[in-house]
């Protein structure tokens, strides 16, 4: 996007506020459950924080993360942005925290997060020694 590259996504922006598109790049997309897969889960046995900011794509990674999240993800912070792209209408609170859900995970407020956070009741047990952050 010519105003902010930061607002750049796979979605045709509906906000006039993001500023026309100034270049269009052609990309591979790859799943969560692809980083996942070769991830070295021996050195790392559970990933602390997720924090996602896609631009109307975070329910769809939530999604595309197959079973790692419920099995190897403490925290995860995704942003709910469904008004400013066009085909990003599922990209809600609601979807991310019923599909959550489904996945062994409750929404927590946290004075340290902006956008929805939910915490693994698997790893409950870790809250606290877990520091969370995002900032706007």
């Amino acid at each position: 996007m010519k105003n902010d590259c930061g607002t750049s996504s796979i979605y045709a922006p509906l906000d006039n506020n993001l500023g026309p598109i100034d270049t269009i790049v052609k990309t591979r997309l790859y799943s969560l459950k692809n980083f996942f897969d070769i991830f070295d889960w021996d050195r790392f046995p559970y990933i602390e924080y997720i924090k996602i900011d896609a631009q109307g794509s975070d329910y769809n990674i939530l999604l595309g993360a197959g079973e790692y999240l419920k099995e190897r993800v403490v925290y995860i912070t995704a942003e709910p942005e469904h008004w400013q792209y066009d085909g990003a209408n599922n990209n809600t609170t609601y979807n991310m925290r019923v599909y959550l859900e489904s996945q062994g995970f409750i929404q927590v407020y946290d004075r340290d997060t902006v956008d929805p956070t939910f915490l693994n009741k698997k790893y409950e047990h870790l809250k606290d020694d877990i520091y969370i952050f995002q900032n706007g």
